[in-house]
């Protein structure tokens, strides 16, 4: 390509008349288009805000009455899912895989060694090796890579890591400073990796139980409003109980605080429906779905079942129906304006809320070890793989 000098006019004299009639020009040459298109590309990218979490902590979906129609099932080895804006993150002993989720198509994978992974609802936190850690946009798969020597689990805070090592528990930022060390030794007697829960962040060890760091400084916080330290409910809400009080964290949202026991898997479409009971309405029944004209509870000492799922009318007690000894309940159940969801690990059960009747099942493959919705789909893990089932 010739250079635009070879198409500039002739020069003249500054006294000649046509230099009188020329006017000024700040550029002379073509203006470079293509860079402007770019760098408008670039703005507009960098001012879009990234989506936000996708799954409501409350476990209410106001299209799920209806039965869902598989969309797509895919094939793979893991033992957990996460989901974010458009992406379904399964997590194998051999890394992290990124689907789509209106297709399950595969986007990406990062390999790595069974890899420990936390979420905060936008980034997938994984470690990837003996000494690295990554924090990955699930939308792209692209990653930010920290190196962090003798690490076993990470947890993203705004652009920096707090890491849980063989020796100790830090702040990473990205540049590798270490902002703060707690001398906390958990290594492999962790029992499951640091959760991020506002300010503060929780680890859980086998020997030493449970310890809370505050973010910002790694010092040790104490839980003045309940004896045990959260628990994950479902993705963006944790519980807390000593049984004579409860209080229910939600990601980006003041916690809740109840004079009373509160069910480690609830739903609700409005938190300000939820009751708390003392302990001698918790021998009776463990409440696990509020809902304005109706709460659901298991009639059980156990509340994982099986046992008896019952109805009653929240204002008055009255009991409206009962299901037969037959109700296991492995994970929190979603609700819907008319059913009730839950998953005996064989089989996912729709309940109709005003009477207590089957409205709908889905049996997958093989045993159920999660689901989960992010409004549109709902999403089955199993020990074969993930499908995702489109909501009406």
């Amino acid at each position: 390509m010739r250079s635009t000098d070879e198409f500039e006019p002739a020069p003249t004299s500054p006294t000649s008349p046509e230099a009188a009639r020329r006017r000024p020009q700040v550029w002379s040459r073509p203006w470079p288009w293509a860079v402007l298109a770019v760098l408008l590309v670039v703005a507009a990218v960098l001012t879009v805000p990234r989506p936000g979490p996708v799954v409501n902590p409350w476990g209410y979906l106001p299209n799920l009455d209806d039965e869902p129609e598989q969309a797509w099932e895919t094939n793979l080895t893991a033992d957990a899912f996460w989901l974010f804006s458009g992406v379904v993150v399964a997590r194998g002993p051999d890394g992290v895989t990124g689907l789509d989720s209106a297709s399950g198509e595969e986007i990406w994978s990062v390999q790595a060694e069974e890899p420990a992974c936390t979420s905060d609802g936008v980034d997938l936190t994984c470690t990837t090796g003996p000494d690295t850690v990554e924090v990955i946009d699930p939308r792209s798969g692209r990653a930010r890579q920290y190196d962090v020597p003798g690490v076993a689990a990470a947890a993203s805070v705004d652009r920096d890591i707090v890491a849980v090592t063989t020796h100790d528990i830090r702040r990473v930022n990205g540049s590798g400073r270490v902002i703060w060390r707690s001398e906390i030794v958990f290594g492999r007697a962790m029992n499951a990796p640091p959760e991020l829960i506002h300010s503060t962040v929780a680890v859980r060890s086998i020997r030493s139980g449970s310890t809370l760091l505050d973010a910002e400084t790694g010092e040790e916080v104490s839980v003045p409003d309940a004896s045990r330290s959260p628990h994950s409910v479902r993705d963006g809400l944790w519980r807390s109980t000593d049984l004579s009080a409860t209080w229910l964290y939600v990601r980006n949202d003041p916690p809740l605080a109840f004079s009373g026991w509160i069910s480690s898997g609830i739903a609700t479409p409005d938190p300000t429906l939820i009751r708390a009971i003392d302990e001698k309405e918790l021998n009776r029944w463990r409440p696990v779905a509020f809902l304005p004209e109706v709460t659901l509870g298991l009639l059980t000492m156990r509340e994982h079942g099986p046992g008896v799922l019952i109805a009653e009318a929240p204002d008055t007690g009255e009991e409206l129906w009962r299901t037969g000894p037959d109700v296991s309940m492995w994970d929190p159940p979603l609700i819907g304006p008319e059913t009730f969801l839950y998953s005996d690990s064989t089989e996912l059960i729709a309940l109709d809320i005003s009477t207590g009747d089957t409205r709908w099942t889905i049996a997958p493959q093989d045993v159920i070890l999660d689901f989960s919705s992010d409004g549109e789909r709902l999403y089955i893990l199993d020990e074969t793989g993930v499908s995702g089932w489109d909501l009406s």
